[in-house]
Formats: structure tokens, sequence, C-alpha cells
């Protein structure tokens, strides 16, 4: 159903921004591509894309201007203040703010370079470090923003008390050996 998934990928993306940047599965092409994405050709939107967001903004542009739909949005979100974190409810902490910032860049980029630990508990508590980090910088903070880290400090946490995988080779070796005794069997 490409029509369909271009469709819906539009309408996200006329919804939050977010959606818009994972553009990869608008064509069926791109998904199941084994090429690497630098060897790909360069991505152009599909039609169906353009088409569905164009139809869809139509309400929007036929009341409003195009100015008057980015001062609602973009500017209002990029300025508006916010009592639901410590930058928004204490005034005048701006420098520590962007201090905050930085560190979660720095962090960010550190745990990129330099990782603890090369497993899936490493990746998943860097990860929600990172998350956790951006989420202590931003101006408006809201409990419902919990479950973009909690999955990960989850498994994080309770990763650690799994058994460890038995690598392949040990495990052919025990296999193997099991099946080629006859008296183990009887």
């Amino acid at each position: 159903m490409p029509p369909a998934r271009g469709a819906l990928g539009a309408l996200a993306s006329l919804t939050k921004f977010a959606p818009s940047r994972s553009r990869r599965c608008w064509r069926r092409t791109d998904c199941v591509s084994s090429r690497p994405p630098s060897a790909r050709a360069p991505r152009r939107v599909p039609a169906r894309v353009r088409v569905t967001a164009a139809l869809l903004s139509i309400p929007a542009i036929a009341h409003d201007s195009l100015h008057t739909i980015y001062e609602r949005t973009i500017a209002y979100q990029a300025n508006r203040g916010s009592p639901f974190s410590v930058w928004g409810l204490y005034g005048g902490l701006g420098v520590w703010q962007q201090a905050v910032q930085a560190g979660a860049v720095a962090l960010a980029l550190a745990l990129a370079v330099i990782p603890r630990r090369a497993d899936l508990i490493g990746l998943a508590a860097a990860a929600a470090a990172v998350i956790i980090a951006t989420q202590l910088g931003i101006e408006h903070w809201f409990y419902l923003y919990i479950p973009w880290f909690f999955g990960l400090v989850m498994l994080a946490l309770l990763g650690r008390f799994s058994e460890p995988a038995i690598p392949e080779m040990e495990a052919a070796e025990a296999s193997g050996s099991a099946r080629s005794s006859r008296l183990a069997v009887a």
C-alpha cells in the first residue's frame, strides 16, 4: 500500500515535524535496499506525499497567511515560557541552561566516540543517559516525557540480571559432543 504509506507519512509530518525526518519507508525500494545509504541516490519526496501535504494544507492556507501560520506554530513554540522546568520556573538562569544543554551535547558526543559497554545493555544505558541529559536542558518539561527514556532505563537496569549469551562456538561444541555420545542417549 505505497499510496497509503505516503499519505500517512505526509499527515504525520504535518502534525509533528519529527516524522518528516524519517522518510525511509515512504517508498518500498528504500526499505529493502541492500546498498548502504551513502551509495543510494539522493531521496526525493514522492509525488503522493507532496500531493497529500498540499491537499491537507489548503484549509490552513485559505484562512490564514503563511506568516500567521509560522507565528502561531514555530515562533510561538520557540518563545513561550513554561513553569514545568527549573528554567521556566525561575528567571535569569539562561547561562546555566545553556551549560546544561552543552553538557548534554558533550555527553552524546563522548558516548558516541567512547562507549563503555559494547552490548545492548550498554547501548540502552547510554541512550537513556543522553535522552535524560537532553530533557534536563529543555524549557518545557512534562511528566509525559518519561516514557521516552523509561524503557531504556528498565532495559539497562534489569538487563544485568539476564543470563549471558553462550558464544556460537561453545554452543556448537556442546551440542556436537552431546549428539556424538550414544551412551549419553541410552
